[in-house]
């Protein structure tokens, strides 16, 4: 005996066919299954993952910046120690005129030219 036609191949009870690629079967499949074992479905676990992969890309590229700052301000310490040591009057001027482009922010520390740190 012929099954149905609107029946898919192989076992009378099976349904029709559906014309999508493998993938896509796999998430229908794999969602379906969740759904009876009361698990998240795959394409909302693949959504969270892909939110996670950007808060760390996002956190990476903060790290980044974070250690870029450090070394800019690791190097300004060094170039205002150097040229306290060489002359004194040369480091005052280059802090003066950071001050003035405002690379030095008021919360930033620098060595101060009496061997201290300077804040402001």
């Amino acid at each position: 005996m012929n099954p149905p036609a609107s029946e898919g191949p192989g076992h009378p009870h099976e349904p029709p066919v559906k014309n999508l690629d493998i993938g896509e079967q796999l998430a229908d499949d794999s969602d379906r299954f969740a759904g009876k074992v009361g698990l998240r479905p795959a394409t909302e676990l693949a959504k969270l993952a892909a939110e996670v992969r950007q808060q760390l890309n996002l956190q990476l590229s903060i790290s980044r910046t974070l250690i870029d700052l450090k070394v800019v301000r690791e190097f300004q310490q060094s170039v205002i120690e150097v040229s306290s040591e060489v002359d004194p009057s040369v480091a005052r001027q280059i802090v003066a005129k950071l001050k003035e482009r405002r690379a030095l922010r008021a919360s930033g520390t620098l060595p101060a030219l009496d061997g201290g740190f300077d804040v402001a």
